[in-house]
């Protein structure tokens, strides 16, 4: 008869038990921790901060200021960063020759709250019924039943609009997604002004502004494969908002409306509660 794989002493089973648990505990608490930390860059003397909603447009806008600025991508958790060595958000591929201080690029406000604000922030936002809706979806196994209104949730979205408002607004410039999608030119030259680019490289983008938009859904299929990719493509700006009932719509609005304060519901969300392409591109 085999023995037990800990012996036959209930009690030293549950001292070995308890040890190998402390060991695993302590071997994930630094992981956690680091994950957690903000990210703290010495001043730069042209740095800029790409900060993304997540499901807000990352990698087409991401690619379009690369192709448009010449200017590298590096994820913000990779600081100090190594020069020659190949982008560690990598959307075009193997990074571009470049001389230019690359684009810091962070998913959370938290991460980049101790970094010197005389540094140019960059961040993207959309449609914060799109955005709860899609990030519904994904929290569910199956069809879309309930909405996560959580204040969590809520809080979350707000947290982005709040940190973009404590940035000096000379050294701030918001990129909306529906812009991005339905008016690249002009969101790309209100960009490229802030960032006191020339504009040269934008107009060989528009030149060829289908084949990077390909380009680009390819690129975002490939990366969100498990979670099924894009299904309008771009071509609908209020896709998620259409595939739910008016109830679950205004229970968003209402949900973040109360939350948000007046200042900035009025200027960046009240936008937003309407429902069509032509309106929310006003």
């Amino acid at each position: 008869m085999n023995k037990p794989l800990f012996g036959d002493n209930m009690k030293q089973n549950k001292k070995i038990c308890f040890q190998l648990t402390f060991i695993f505990l302590c071997l994930l608490f630094p992981v956690f921790i680091f994950s957690r930390q903000p990210v703290v860059i010495p001043s730069l003397k042209d740095g800029v901060i790409f900060l993304t909603i997540p499901r807000s447009g990352t990698t087409w806008t991401g690619m379009c200021l690369q192709l448009t600025t010449g200017r590298n991508f590096w994820s913000i958790l990779r600081y100090p960063f190594r020069p020659n060595t190949s982008s560690t958000w990598d959307i075009m591929g193997p990074q571009i020759p470049s001389n230019k201080t690359p684009i810091y690029h962070a998913h959370y406000p938290h991460l980049i709250k101790n970094i010197s604000k005389r540094n140019k922030l960059v961040m993207t936002t959309r449609s914060y019924r799109e955005l709860i809706i899609k990030w519904s979806k994904l929290n569910c196994k199956s069809e879309l039943k309930n909405l996560d209104l959580s204040q969590k949730t809520i809080n979350q979205l707000l947290e982005y609009y709040d940190f973009f408002e404590s940035w000096p607004s000379e050294n701030r410039q918001l990129i909306n997604y529906e812009e991005m999608v339905g008016n690249p030119e002009l969101a790309l030259s209100k960009v490229l002004d802030f960032l006191d680019e020339p504009k040269d490289k934008l107009n060989v983008f528009l030149k060829n502004l289908e084949h990077y938009r390909e380009l680009g859904i390819s690129i975002y299929q490939n990366r969100q494969a498990l979670r099924g990719g894009s299904i309008s493509k771009g071509a609908d700006l209020t896709f998620h908002s259409k595939t739910v009932s008016q109830v679950m719509l205004d229970e968003i609005d209402s949900a973040v409306e109360s939350a948000a304060t007046p200042y900035i519901w009025n200027k960046y969300l009240a936008k937003y509660k309407v429902n069509s392409n032509s309106d929310i591109l006003k």
